[in-house]
C-alpha cells in the first residue's frame, strides 16, 4: 500500500505547481534512486505541466525519469496497467490535486476504468497514463 501511494506522488510531483507540496517524506529510496540516475530535482515533472495540466509525450528525458519511478513502483504489469496502484494514484494524489479532495470510490474507479488500456512498452507510457487521469478529471 505504502509502495501504491509513493508511486503517486512521484508520478504527480509534477502537480506541485498548483501549490500542492508533496511529502518530503514520498520521496524515498526508489525515487531519490530515480532523481540521481537522471540528475534531476524534485520539482523536474511539474516544470514540465502545461497549464492545462497535461505532460508532454515526447520529451525523452522526462519519459525516462517517471519510467524509472514506475517501473521501480511496480505500477505496470507488461503492458497493463496495475489497477491497485492507479486507484491510490487517483484517490490520494491527482484528484486532490485536480480539487477532487473527497472523490468517491466509484470516481476513482471511473478514472481507473478509463485508464486501464494497453499501453506500449516504452518510457513514454507513464506520462500517458498520467494524462489518461487528468483528461478524464477534467472531462467529470
Amino acid at each position: 500500500m505504502h509502495t501504491l501511494i509513493v508511486v503517486s506522488a512521484v508520478l504527480l510531483c509534477i502537480t506541485q505547481v498548483f501549490a500542492y507540496d508533496i511529502p518530503d517524506s514520498v520521496f524515498d529510496k526508489d525515487l531519490t534512486t530515480c532523481m540521481e540516475k537522471f540528475n534531476v530535482g524534485k520539482d523536474f515533472a511539474r516544470k514540465h505541466m502545461s497549464e492545462d495540466l497535461f505532460l508532454p509525450e515526447d520529451d525523452t528525458k522526462l519519459n525516462d525519469y517517471l519510467e524509472c519511478i514506475a517501473v521501480a513502483k511496480h505500477i505496470f504489469d507488461d503492458k497493463k496497467i496495475n489497477v491497485d496502484a492507479t486507484k491510490n494514484i487517483g484517490k490520494f494524489i491527482i484528484l486532490p490535486v485536480l480539487g477532487k479532495n473527497d472523490a468517491s470510490d466509484e470516481y476513482v474507479n471511473k478514472c481507473v476504468t478509463t485508464c486501464d488500456v494497453e499501453y506500449d512498452n516504452d518510457a513514454s507510457r507513464t506520462t500517458k497514463l498520467f494524462n489518461c487521469i487528468v483528461k478524464v478529471v477534467k472531462a467529470n
